[in-house]
């Protein structure tokens, strides 16, 4: 939402549930229960992507990037400080730690 115009927009998705549009426009691909949103110092948004296992990024140029997880389903395990989880069962949440 802007702040100054109380306008919501669209960031990505088309509308369509499904799986599609990584490598291009974030409003013209297809997600699937998106959830929550987070977004880094460079300006990159991430989302989960519930019902496709997955955590997907957007650009500044809103370019959807390749998922920060790869939609493989969890295998329940500790992951150790700094490792990167790459497999989600209906991901719900996401948070970016910033650098202080």
């Amino acid at each position: 939402m802007d702040a100054a115009t109380g306008i919501i927009s669209t960031i990505a998705g088309d509308g369509t549930d499904g799986f599609s549009g990584d490598g291009g426009l974030a409003t013209l691909a297809e997600v699937n229960g998106p959830q929550s949103i987070a977004v880094d110092a460079s300006g990159n948004v991430y989302f989960a992507d519930e019902n496709n296992l997955r955590v997907r990024r957007l650009t500044p140029a809103q370019i959807v990037k390749e998922g920060v997880a790869n939609g493989a389903t969890f295998q329940a395990g500790g992951v150790a400080p700094g490792e990167i989880v790459t497999s989600l069962q209906g991901p719900e949440s996401v948070w970016v730690r910033l650098p202080r």
